[in-house]
């Protein structure tokens, strides 16, 4: 029973690892247009089938999903911090089309990212 134990909390430890290394290139990326599953394993040297499996176990997301998840929250944090105009912040998360990012971020926020950003700062 230790063994299993021990065995699953290393387990754990290099997910862990694995998905920080992740969470890492994309966060350096992250404006990036063309960052990409494939572009991600390639700096992993592993192969894009490799990497989805090993991302989905970790979070239950496919790495797409998760790159977008990452550059969601980004967006967030550029609409309350500066005073950039949604065009930019859009640039600045990797999309080239604003009616794109508008699309993606309401549909993992529920809002758009000019109501966003005026709920969050109160206006």
């Amino acid at each position: 029973m230790k063994t299993a134990l021990k065995n699953e909390s290393r387990t754990m430890r290099v997910n862990m690892f694995f998905l920080q290394k992740v969470t890492d290139i994309i966060n350096q990326n992250i404006s990036d247009p063309s960052l990409s599953p494939s572009s991600i394993a390639k700096e992993l040297n592993m192969s894009v089938s490799q990497l989805n499996r090993k991302i989905n176990k970790a979070t239950g997301y496919s790495t797409n999903a998760y790159i977008i998840q990452l550059k969601v929250n980004h967006a967030k944090k550029q609409l309350v911090r500066f005073d950039k105009n949604i065009g930019e912040i859009a640039k600045n998360c990797g999309f080239i089309d604003l009616a794109y990012f508008s699309r993606t971020f309401k549909r993992h926020t529920g809002v758009t990212p000019s109501y966003y950003r005026n709920f969050v700062q109160g206006t």
